[in-house]
């Protein structure tokens, strides 16, 4: 897995989750959120800058999120609702 620098915010989070791809400005990367049973939830392409993800129909509880770009996984990480 590449390792990239990516800023996923605030945790926990409520209505939005922002989200700043610092270094993949070139590559379309894109956003994957996932709930603790491993189901999609939201896939968002990304833009340079921060992008607002809406998340207020979301139930409480965990999330994990994967960006991949160029076709790779590079960055992971979890979320609190």
């Amino acid at each position: 897995m590449l390792q990239a620098q990516v800023v996923v915010s605030p945790n926990p989070f409520s209505d939005r989750l922002s989200v700043v791809p610092v270094s993949l400005s070139k590559r379309s990367p894109v956003f994957h959120l996932f709930d603790v049973m491993g189901r999609l939830v939201h896939t968002e392409r990304l833009e340079y800058g921060m992008n607002e993800i809406e998340t207020g129909g979301l139930p409480k509880g965990a999330y994990f999120w994967v960006v991949e770009a160029g076709g790779e996984r590079v960055k992971t990480g979890k979320v609190m609702k």
